[in-house]
């Protein structure tokens, strides 16, 4: 019976221990996801249409601020898509994404946007456009690697952002969906059916979505030269 006892108390204390592990990553991952969703938010209130205009990035043409609200709501729809503010931040983002540097202070290459994903269906169920899948942290397997110190108490996770704009919102608002789960690795197990370049399973520890809006947007709806 005292066997018996000290098993169960043992088989107890271990199931505690890997449940307050589990808890303590989706505490982290949570954290981490709402650190950039607070970053999205300062980045969209920033992007004002004096910004844009003064951006090589997101105005490479030069237009004017009138142009700039003209070119959103005066183009056609099928080109609305990539010319709607919520585009601008997309590519604002990226351009963010595309200059950060891990804790070595080099430029971390395995964090770079991955093309837009056509079974967008599977994530975003309403979106008439791409999906863009950006990998906003890597963790590693291998100490040596520099993102092996991203890991969560000691396991590879890969934290990654999706976006996508649609026209109820005339393509203006940016919508994003967050998942953080093991990664997925071709040719080492598991599968990726919908392209968020994370394993298909029970992996996922944390997910969570956000709506932004530029403010651009409201600067042109205030202005009486757009359209």
């Amino acid at each position: 019976m005292t066997s018996a006892f000290l098993m169960g108390t043992l088989q107890a204390m271990t199931i505690n221990a890997v449940l307050q592990v589990k808890s303590e990553r989706q505490a982290q991952a949570n954290f981490l996801i709402q650190q950039d969703i607070e970053r999205i938010q300062a980045t969209a209130s920033n992007m004002g249409l004096d910004n844009i205009q003064n951006s090589s990035v997101l105005n490479p043409g030069n237009l004017t601020n009138e142009e700039i609200c003209n070119r959103s709501r005066g183009a056609a729809a099928i080109d609305k898509k990539d010319k709607g503010f919520g585009a601008d931040l997309v590519n604002e983002l990226d351009d963010l994404l595309s200059k950060d540097i891990n804790s070595h202070g080099n430029n971390d290459t395995t964090t770079k946007s991955s093309p837009a994903i056509s079974n967008k269906d599977k994530i975003f169920s309403n979106a008439p456009g791409n999906v863009v899948v950006q990998i906003l942290m890597n963790g590693s397997d291998n100490e040596s690697d520099p993102n092996f110190d991203n890991n969560l108490l000691n396991k590879n996770y890969r934290l990654v952002r999706l976006m996508t704009v649609d026209d109820q919102t005339n393509y203006d608002v940016l919508q994003v969906y967050y998942r953080m789960g093991e990664p997925y690795v071709p040719g080492q197990g598991g599968q990726d059916q919908d392209g968020d370049t994370l394993r298909d399973d029970e992996s996922i520890i944390a997910e969570n979505y956000a709506e932004v809006m530029p403010a651009a947007v409201a600067e042109c709806a205030l202005s009486p030269t757009s359209e």
